[in-house]
């Protein structure tokens, strides 16, 4: 798999299970995909990243082993005032769309 094969996985798994699961009706936006937020309304935006390469065996060019490290940041945008019990800006429906996105990758 090359990397922008994973990255388009990762994303599209957030995509084919976000609307069964997210909370407030959050939308998603995509990276290089033309995008207005919502006026009121919580939104997220996913990233990928790659973290870099190592090889894993030694052999012949073919027959190595490499170990590919990423990590997927998703920003969380909500609207200030939202119904938080903790702070006020919305961090608490902050806090449960990150749960739901973490849910969907473990």
């Amino acid at each position: 798999m090359t990397i922008n094969e994973a990255k388009a996985a990762i994303v599209q798994r957030i995509l084919d299970n976000w609307t069964a699961t997210s909370p407030l009706d959050t939308t998603v936006a995509l990276e290089n995909v033309a995008f207005t937020p919502p006026a009121s309304g919580s939104w997220i935006r996913p990233t990928v990243r790659e973290l870099g390469t190592r090889q894993r065996t030694l052999g012949r060019q073919g027959n190595r082993s490499w170990r590919r490290v990423g990590i997927l940041l998703v920003q969380v945008f909500t609207p200030s005032g939202g119904s938080s019990d903790l702070a006020p800006g919305g961090t608490k429906d902050a806090d449960d769309i990150a749960e739901a996105v973490r849910d969907l990758f473990e």
